[in-house]
């Protein structure tokens, strides 16, 4: 059975949001976005460390694209508070107000985060709801993920073919 690495992540870096260029990402100063999906749990590792964020659609504001959104657990937080405040609850996703998600040193780990919620509720524009209704469920692109993380680790495993099968000893 043939397989070809690099055009099924090439295909999940497309159907699923994966890859560079297509994840928000937190640039200095006022980043505004609105929360489209719940946001689930995803463990990870960076420089051999383990990491923990929560995934999940935004729309981010700066070029009007639906992204994924690798969320650190400061911002999650802060986002709940928001949640558990009256005046600015809200129980569904999308959110109906966009967060300002303000950062002091961004792309460092010194990088400090500030949430704000906006004053007042807007509907997001047809053209908003298209886009997210396009994009699949946080779940399912996890799932993807963790799919081409495994296809990575088992490419690059010595002693084995493509397939992860031991290559035999002569």
């Amino acid at each position: 059975m043939q397989f070809n690495f690099s055009s099924t992540l090439e295909k999940a870096e497309k159907d699923y949001g994966l890859g560079s260029g297509s994840s928000f990402k937190v640039k200095e100063g006022d980043n505004y976005i609105r929360i489209l999906s719940g946001l689930e749990p995803h463990p990870g590792e960076y420089q051999g460390k383990p990491t923990f964020k929560f995934v999940g659609w935004v729309l981010d504001r700066r070029d009007k694209q639906v992204k994924l959104y690798f969320m650190p657990v400061t911002i999650f937080k802060a986002i709940e508070a928001l949640q558990k405040n009256p005046e600015y609850t809200f129980t569904e996703v999308p959110m109906p107000y966009d967060i300002n998600v303000n950062a002091k040193q961004a792309g460092t780990t010194d990088v400090v985060y500030t949430v704000m919620g906006a004053r007042q509720n807007t509907p997001l524009t047809a053209d908003e709801q298209k886009a997210f209704a396009d994009k699949p469920a946080i779940v399912e692109v996890l799932a993807k993920l963790r799919e081409a993380n495994a296809t990575t680790a088992t490419a690059k495993a010595p002693g084995t073919f493509t397939d992860g099968s031991p290559v035999p000893i002569e």
